[in-house]
């Protein structure tokens, strides 16, 4: 398969600071060809930036003169199926920064149009390009040295309040090409905080794991405007797992942490800077790993999968338990009650 003709959907503060750093470094895999956003000057801008030449700021207009083969969708959240839709009718392949999709209904919408126009459709989460995550992983899978998860929590706390209406930017939040807040809108961000940056937490429970949660049960400070959380994660045999996030910490770092406690080790993960310590049955540590090596990119393996049908690292199975396991959040914390996860 020759170069690929890449179009991005969506250009704004992540797409500029990763994504397409990452595509530049493999052009002899995929051609950057065209980007699109909705604010002239911004992309204007942008292009200038990168040297990128075609601009739109109709998507439809751009799929229907470069003649792509893959399109970036890295639009706000609510737009992704739509975006998506329009690209794969258009036969391209699609790979989709997170989510795939509000909710499951669409995804599977998706899936199903992709397989009609014979195209692969590759949501992006971060766990599996985030090597203390892959290491965590190694850990927790090794069942001869660590034994039978019993349980596990995953800690997050961030300075996120600007994101949502309810703080000032931070100079190292904010960049030129920031796009409107769509966290701000309803019809746009499809909630609040979870589907924003708890989506990554939910997928590295789900890709270290490798399991359908059974249950939920959620309470959120706000409905569909969440920045403060916690979730129950019901799996069969009873193992429960916690998730909290704190969006409006006061702390202006990150903080992390993912705690997996085995029969025979327990694992703690903390960040930032990360780091992994191993604790033995006697709870005093027997080893800590703080040097990571680099991963491939999300964008990397895309096109390897795309190119040559290397394995995905998170499937699309996988982004459906993902979807599944927060739209049952967000019913569990509107209801007040445990909510059965729907596949």
């Amino acid at each position: 398969m020759s170069i690929l003709r890449l179009g991005i959907i969506g250009v704004g503060n992540f797409a500029v600071k990763r994504h397409i750093p990452e595509i530049l470094k493999i052009n002899q895999k995929v051609k950057l060809v065209s980007i699109c956003r909705r604010n002239l000057k911004n992309l204007k801008y942008i292009g200038e930036l990168f040297k990128i030449k075609s601009l739109y700021t109709n998507h439809i207009e751009m799929l229907k003169s470069e003649k792509l083969d893959l399109v970036l969708i890295a639009s706000s959240h609510s737009l992704h199926f739509q975006h998506t839709m329009d690209a794969l009718s258009f036969n391209c392949h699609v790979v989709i920064e997170k989510p795939m999709t509000t909710s499951l209904k669409t995804s599977k919408k998706l899936i199903q149009y992709a397989k009609k126009k014979r195209r692969k459709i590759i949501p992006l989460y971060n766990p599996p390009f985030e090597n203390h995550i892959s290491v965590l992983k190694k850990i927790v899978s090794q069942k001869s040295s660590f034994g039978e998860l019993e349980h596990a929590n995953i800690t997050w706390l961030d300075y996120k309040s600007p994101f949502f209406g309810k703080g000032k930017y931070l100079k190292s939040q904010i960049m030129d090409v920031m796009p409107t807040n769509f966290r701000l809108k309803k019809n746009l961000s499809a909630g609040g905080i979870l589907f924003d940056s708890g989506c990554h937490l939910v997928a590295e429970l789900i890709w270290i794991l490798n399991k359908k949660p059974d249950y939920i049960i959620s309470n959120f400070d706000e409905l569909d405007r969440e920045i403060n959380l916690s979730i129950i994660i019901i799996f069969k045999n009873s193992l429960r797992v916690t998730l909290s996030i704190i969006g409006a910490s006061k702390f202006k770092s990150r903080r992390v942490e993912s705690c997996y406690w085995g029969t025979k080790k327990t694992v703690r993960m903390t960040g930032k800077p990360y780091q992994i310590e191993i604790f033995n049955k006697h709870n005093k540590i027997i080893k800590t790993v703080k040097n990571f090596s680099r991963t491939q990119t999300p964008i990397n393996e895309a096109v390897n999968h795309i190119k040559e049908n290397k394995k995905l690292s998170i499937s699309i199975d996988h982004s459906k338990i993902i979807i599944s396991t927060i739209e049952a959040a967000y019913m569990s914390a509107k209801l007040g009650k445990k909510i059965t996860v729907k596949y």
